[in-house]
């Protein structure tokens, strides 16, 4: 009886687990498609009072969301879940306190825009005329918003990515351990 002897190359054996439709190929859109469903669902939409200074526009963050294969070849699949709004690094890692000028509305302030940090108003000293560069200086100021204090403080990060990748994956039953 006749024998045969078939060499399947470990390239041919991933290129086929890899491809569309490939079982991997599948299971990586599955955990991407997964991801992004749980991030969304656990996406905050801040209060109208809190957006004023981005035209009350709401929602930014949770429509955000998306993802793709970029990446993905040879013995690496990868599922790229990405947020492309302009504070998701805010919001996923929180910020530090600040003394830098940022402009901002809050639900305190009823929505108003209000300056906090950045550079006051300068005086002439005693005796003197005021510059032409203070009194440049001074007009500009004049155009922004109230300033209101010096700094801001910290905020903690909500780890929405973080959390909605530990979740998906252990949907497939697999431990998200740093």
């Amino acid at each position: 009886m006749g024998s045969a002897k078939v060499h399947i190359s470990d390239r041919a054996i991933i290129s086929a687990l890899n491809t569309p439709g490939g079982a991997v190929f599948r299971w990586r859109d599955e955990i991407g498609q997964e991801i992004k469903r749980v991030a969304i669902s656990l996406s905050p939409v801040n209060d109208e009072l809190n957006a004023q200074h981005r035209g009350g526009v709401v929602g930014t963050y949770k429509k955000g969301w998306g993802w793709d294969r970029r990446g993905s070849r040879g013995h690496h699949v990868i599922a790229r879940v990405t947020n492309s709004a302009a504070h998701a690094q805010y919001v996923e890692y929180g910020r530090s306190a600040s003394r830098k000028m940022q402009i901002f509305s809050w639900t305190e302030w009823g929505g108003e825009i209000k300056r906090v940090g950045g550079p006051t108003p300068r005086l002439p000293r005693r005796g003197r005329k005021m510059t032409d560069k203070q009194r440049t200086t001074n007009r500009r100021l004049s155009k922004l918003p109230e300033r209101v204090g010096s700094g801001t403080g910290a905020r903690a990060g909500q780890y929405v990515l973080t959390r909605a990748v530990a979740a998906a994956l252990g949907s497939a039953g697999i431990s998200a351990r740093g």
